[in-house]
């Protein structure tokens, strides 16, 4: 009896080649920035906003930012409340209180607060587009309204956040330097402006928006070229890593463009 035998190079991969799989990832990639630009232009256009996405808009933005808005701002209230003492009793410690203000504000709302809104915002258990699974569906117009008012919600919900977040924040840091007395307003409000200088307002700002884009418009468009082979939980996983990935990734930037 005779039996076939086959040689082990003959035998077909099932993986691809790594150069073909980096080619694939980037292809993804590109492909993902594509979709993305598309939301984006769908988002600025006045024509995708009729009666009904600008309803659905308005719910989806209730959604977004009045549900987390009272547990974020008490979670936040709280973080806040502790770092900030804590850098206030240790720049005491060192006889360094003049510098330990500035240091809060920049560190907490600068920095701190824009990711951790984008962070809040973009992994809600509700911030995964489940209608976005097909490609066929953007060709439909009711497909459109939904993305539109999704993405649109969330980038609101992130820049909601962190504004309301910042306020807080320096309500929280006077209350900690001067009490609930006036007389240190003025102090107070020169510590600001040192910070909040061009360079860092625009540096902020420019932030904010990049983080609002990323949990705005990258969930739809990571669901617009998912495989439809792959599990829900893994998509979810894998968005969810691309998502934080982004955000790091701009944060580093800004933090780069900054301080070096």
């Amino acid at each position: 009896m005779i039996t076939s035998c086959t040689h082990p190079h003959d035998r077909p991969h099932d993986r691809p080649i790594a150069p073909f799989r980096v080619a694939d990832r980037l292809r993804q990639i590109a492909e993902v920035m594509h979709r993305a630009a598309l939301i984006l232009v769908l988002c600025a256009s006045p024509s995708s906003y009729t009666t009904s996405c600008r309803r659905e808009a308005a719910r989806q933005i209730c959604l977004a930012a009045l549900r987390p808005l009272v547990a974020f701002t008490l979670l936040w209230t709280l973080v806040s409340l502790v770092l900030i003492r804590i850098v206030m009793v240790t720049a005491q410690s060192y006889g360094l209180s003049a510098f330990a203000l500035e240091m809060v504000i920049r560190v907490l709302v600068v920095e701190l607060i824009p990711l951790f809104a984008a962070l809040a915002i973009g992994l809600r258990p509700s911030a995964d587009p489940t209608a976005a699974t097909h490609a066929t569906a953007w060709l439909g117009n009711a497909w459109r309204e939904s993305v539109v008012a999704r993405s649109v919600a969330a980038a609101t919900a992130v820049m909601a956040l962190a504004t309301i977040s910042g306020a807080i924040t320096l309500l929280t840091a006077y209350l900690n330097a001067f009490g609930f007395s006036l007389w240190g307003l003025g102090d107070f409000t020169r510590s600001v402006g040192q910070v909040f200088n061009l360079a860092t307002t625009l540096g902020f700002l420019g932030k904010t928006v990049l983080f609002s884009l990323t949990v705005g418009m990258l969930p739809p468009a990571l669901a617009m070229v998912r495989r439809a082979d792959t599990a829900a939980s893994g998509r979810r996983v894998s968005d969810l890593a691309a998502m934080l990935l982004l955000l790091v990734m701009i944060e580093t930037i800004a933090l780069s463009a900054q301080y070096v």
